[in-house]
């Protein structure tokens, strides 16, 4: 699609129905705020002055809004579109979905930072957190308190009682 460089959209394709949802008769004169989760943009106002300075802005990471409330992860890539005079006349935007890489980058995350059984954070994560508690803690005189807690006799439960068993156990403690 299109917009210009206060940031109304001027032209809808068929690519950015099927990402968006909306129709170009929905879209086209309206403001590109439209597709912006909380109708306002810190970066748009940036893009668009770089864009009007005749340079290209590449694969910028946003989140927009799809027609029916929910939210996309896409890459943006903005161009300048030149007129007749040779100076800037409006942006082209290419749009593309990248909700499903954003998932499984989180995945990826989630997994290297908390248990996969209990889904509570991992001794790297507690590692991360604690040393940045300290680091608060000297600089500004807090204490810092941890509180271990074991569980007696746990492997000979779970030897006792199978794995399934000691799974359970660990979830509900």
């Amino acid at each position: 699609f299109a917009e210009s460089l206060d940031g109304t959209i001027l032209t809808w394709n068929r690519g950015a129905e099927e990402l968006f949802g909306y129709r170009a008769s929905e879209v086209i004169g309206q403001h590109v705020s439209l597709l912006l989760p909380d109708g306002g943009d810190s970066e748009g106002e940036a893009v668009l002055l770089t864009v009007a300075a005749g340079d290209t802005v590449r694969n910028l990471g946003a989140v927009r809004r799809h027609l029916d409330g929910r939210s996309v992860d896409v890459s943006l890539t903005f161009s300048p579109i030149f007129g007749d005079d040779g100076g800037v006349m409006a942006a082209s935007c290419i749009a593309r979905d990248i909700s499903e890489r954003v998932r499984l980058e989180r995945e990826l995350t989630r997994h290297a930072t908390h248990d996969l059984l209990t889904g509570l954070p991992n001794r790297g994560l507690l590692d991360d957190r604690l040393t940045q508690a300290l680091i608060v803690s000297a600089r500004e005189s807090v204490p810092v308190a941890v509180l271990l807690l074991d569980l007696d006799q746990f492997k000979t439960i779970n030897d006792a009682n199978g794995h399934h068993f000691g799974d359970r156990l660990l979830k509900q403690v």
